[in-house]
């Protein structure tokens, strides 16, 4: 299945401040805007690096990420990140 697009754009283009490659997500509302990689959430993209590193440019938007990472003992973890939000939280969740 490829990718859905409403009322926004997913691009590939060429970022002219550090001159490479980017994706280009945008759409009318931030919580419906979003990519998912693998599509089928019961798949893994089996990175086994443990890095992860993104270059996340201010265009003084509204900007979300998520990232689900497994753990070695296979404990799916869920990190998200906002400017939308004042407060940080962390919560725990029993993994039962």
């Amino acid at each position: 299945m490829g990718p859905r697009v409403r009322n926004g754009h997913i691009k590939r283009i060429t970022d002219q401040d550090i001159q490479s490659s980017v994706l280009e997500i945008a759409g009318t509302n931030v919580s419906t805007t979003y990519i998912t990689a693998p599509a089928n959430p019961r798949q893994t993209l089996a990175i086994k690096l443990p890095f992860l590193v993104m270059i996340i440019k201010n265009l003084k938007k509204y900007f979300t990420f998520e990232v689900q990472v497994k753990d070695d003992k296979g404990v799916r973890r869920r990190f998200r990140a906002s400017n939308y939000q004042s407060t940080t939280r962390v919560r725990l969740r029993n993994p039962s």
